[in-house]
């Protein structure tokens, strides 16, 4: 299984929640869409200090093919439109997680 992991801080950290509800037909879409998209989920997190992200996308794939075709598509680009006026930082990690089989 691919993982994608993204974290963000914001510009201003009260915005998460309407982040958060402006991508909500565009997460529908993509769950819809993309092949291989096992879970799709962005939220606001709770708690933590000034060295908490503000913002976290978690989603796991099929396979790394099934990733990068989410990556490329207009719905994801979408998301990026969505999320990008509000973002200070991003960082991000993609891991492998053997199948249990």
């Amino acid at each position: 299984m691919y993982k994608h992991l993204v974290i963000w801080k914001l510009v201003e950290r009260a915005d998460a929640p309407q982040v958060v509800q402006a991508a909500q037909g565009i997460l529908e879409e993509l769950r819809r869409a993309s092949a291989g998209l096992l879970t799709l989920e962005l939220a606001s997190t709770v708690g933590g200090d000034e060295t908490a992200g503000d913002l976290v996308l978690y989603s796991e794939f099929s396979s790394a093919a099934a990733y990068r075709d989410y990556d490329r598509s207009p719905g994801h680009q979408e998301l990026k439109k969505v999320i990008g006026p509000y973002r200070k930082q991003r960082i991000g990690a993609d891991y492998l997680v053997p199948d249990n089989g």
